[in-house]
C-alpha cells in the first residue's frame, strides 16, 4: 500500500484495499487522484472542497455520462460517493488517456485538438436531453439576468468597474433574444478532453453540465484556450469554429465575449460564497478578461462595447 495516503482518504474502496494513489494533473476545484486498487482496478477518487454543492454536482455526474454516450464520447460514471464522508469524496470510473491540454504546446498536435474538441462539440449541442433534470438558469436571458445581477451583488465590492459587467447583465435580454437552449458540458475545455494518440475519446469533469445557450461550452473552450495558452488561441480558434459549425462574425463574438464574462462572474460568485480563499483568483480572471475584450487584443479577438 501507499503509505503516503492524502488526508482523509479511506483504506479501502469498493470493499477493496488501496494499493496506490497518486494526485491526478487534472481536477482543480476539487482534490483528485487516480488510485489503484489490489484487485488490479483503477479508479479516480474525488475529495469534495465545496460540500454544499455537492449534491448537485452530484445528480449531474449520475445522468450526464450516458447523455455524452451518445454523442461518442465517454465519461466518468460515478462507482461510488460518501457525501457524508470527511472531507466528501465520490469515486469515479477511470477513462485512459491523457487531456487534451497536455497536446497543445506541439505544432503537430495543437490542431487535432481544436478540430476534435469543435467536432465533438458539433455533437455535443445536438444531444437530446430534455428528459434529465439540469441546471436551466442559462437556458434563458430573462433568468439568466435576474441570476447575474445577484452574482453581482455579491461580487460587486471585488470589482473595479461592477458597472460594466452590470451594462451586459441589462443587455442580454437582447443579445440572446430567442435562442433555443441546448444541453451544455458546462466546463468544456482541453484539461477536461481526454485523447487517445490524437483523438478525443471523453470528457471528465462533468459536474456543470447545464442546458444553456449554444454558444457556452464555445465560450468557455474560447476563454480558456485565450487565457491560457494566447499564442495558440489565435492559431487554433478558426480551426476549432470550422469544426463546430461556428460562424465567426461580429454578433457571435459579441455573445461569446457576454458569454464569457457572465461565466466567470458566475464562478467568483460561487467561490465567495463557498470557497473564500479562491475568490481572489477568480476576481483577478474576470478583471483581466474584461480589460482585454475592452481593448479588442489580438489573443482573444472577441472586442465588445
Amino acid at each position: 500500500m501507499n503509505r503516503r495516503m492524502p488526508a482523509g482518504m479511506p483504506t479501502h474502496i469498493l470493499g477493496v484495499p488501496i494499493s496506490h494513489v497518486e494526485r491526478a494533473a487534472w481536477g482543480f476545484e476539487h482534490a483528485t487522484f487516480i488510485v489503484d486498487l489490489a484487485d488490479a482496478r483503477r479508479i479516480v477518487v474525488q475529495q469534495i472542497r465545496r460540500p454544499r454543492l455537492a449534491a448537485r454536482r452530484l445528480a449531474n455526474a449520475l445522468v450526464v455520462p450516458a447523455v455524452l454516450r451518445t454523442a461518442g464520447l465517454l465519461a466518468p460514471d460515478i462507482l461510488d460517493h460518501a457525501l457524508d464522508h470527511d472531507p466528501p469524496y465520490v469515486v469515479r470510473s477511470y477513462i485512459a488517456g491523457v487531456t487534451a491540454n497536455t497536446l497543445l504546446p506541439d505544432d503537430a498536435t495543437a490542431p487535432a485538438v481544436a478540430q476534435g474538441m469543435g467536432a465533438a462539440l458539433a455533437r455535443i449541442a445536438a444531444v437530446d436531453a430534455s428528459d434529465i433534470d439540469l441546471e436551466h438558469t442559462w437556458a434563458d436571458a430573462h433568468r439568466l439576468a435576474a441570476s447575474a445581477r445577484q452574482w453581482l451583488t455579491t461580487a460587486s465590492d471585488l470589482l473595479p468597474n461592477p458597472a460594466r459587467v452590470a451594462a451586459v447583465i441589462d443587455a442580454l435580454p437582447h443579445t440572446f433574444a430567442d435562442r433555443a437552449a441546448r444541453f451544455a458540458h458546462g466546463d468544456f475545455c482541453p484539461v477536461n478532453g481526454i485523447v487517445v494518440g490524437t483523438q478525443l475519446v471523453g470528457m471528465i469533469d462533468v459536474d456543470y453540465s447545464r442546458m444553456a445557450d449554444p454558444l457556452f461550452d464555445a465560450a468557455w473552450w474560447g476563454w480558456v484556450v485565450g487565457f491560457h495558452h494566447p499564442a495558440r488561441f489565435r492559431w487554433l480558434w478558426p480551426v476549432f469554429c470550422a469544426a463546430a459549425g461556428i460562424v465567426d462574425d461580429d454578433t457571435t463574438r459579441e455573445r461569446l465575449a457576454h458569454l464569457q464574462m457572465l461565466y466567470l462572474l458566475e464562478r467568483l460568485a460561487l467561490a465567495i460564497e463557498h470557497e473564500p480563499s479562491a475568490s481572489g483568483e477568480w476576481c483577478t480572471r474576470l478583471d483581466r478578461t474584461i480589460a482585454l475584450l475592452e481593448q479588442g487584443d489580438g489573443a482573444l479577438r472577441l472586442p465588445i462595447g
